[in-house]
């Protein structure tokens, strides 16, 4: 069995000044992961793992599902916490789809979660539980524009420690991706 970590970009909130991933290039996100998981999944089995954040992380675990891939959610806060910080800011839309995925397959909860380092500590914690079941191979999804990230434990942060961790990295670049629906 193949294990696959999820990282990528949440939707933009309207008051974001750099475009990373714009709500309308949803439908592009999810057609590419699709791919990724479906040609994956042709390899070998595989088990995915990710946060559950709007935008590619929802995207990513509602993908494994139709798929039928088996999936664990690893949050870095209790739920309540976690879906104020990083699900309920892009609507209640994607607090609904958190919670059928949570109904699914019950989330694992970063045994400390105190302030300090929480995100790249949460990385490193997301890093170990795919590594946990021993697969064969250790991929690295990241729906990602590359840059450096808005500060420490972001995406930048999770893609260099799971590079560090043997991880086989594979890189939807939503500077290329998301060309066509970038803001003015």
């Amino acid at each position: 069995m193949n294990s696959v970590l999820f990282t990528g970009h949440r939707i933009d909130s309207g008051d974001r000044k750099e475009t990373r991933f714009p709500p309308e290039a949803e439908p592009i996100a999810r057609a590419v992961i699709w791919q990724v998981l479906a040609a994956e999944s042709r390899k070998a089995p595989l088990i995915g793992f990710s946060g559950a954040a709007n935008g590619g992380d929802i995207l990513f675990l509602e993908v494994c599902r139709e798929l039928e891939i088996p999936f664990q959610i690893l949050l870095a806060l209790p739920e309540p916490d976690f879906i104020r910080k990083s699900v309920a800011p892009a609507g209640a839309n994607w607090v609904a789809r958190f919670q059928a995925l949570a109904a699914m397959s019950k989330p694992h909860v970063m045994p400390d979660n105190s302030s300090q380092g929480l995100w790249a500590r949460s990385n490193r914690w997301m890093i170990e539980s795919a590594l946990a079941p021993k697969p064969k191979d250790f991929i690295l999804l990241a729906l990602w524009d590359g840059a450096t990230g808005d500060g420490p434990g972001g995406t930048e942060d999770m893609v260099a420690t799971a590079r560090q961790n043997g991880a086989r990295f594979i890189h939807l670049d939503t500077r290329k991706l998301f060309i066509r629906t970038a803001r003015p």
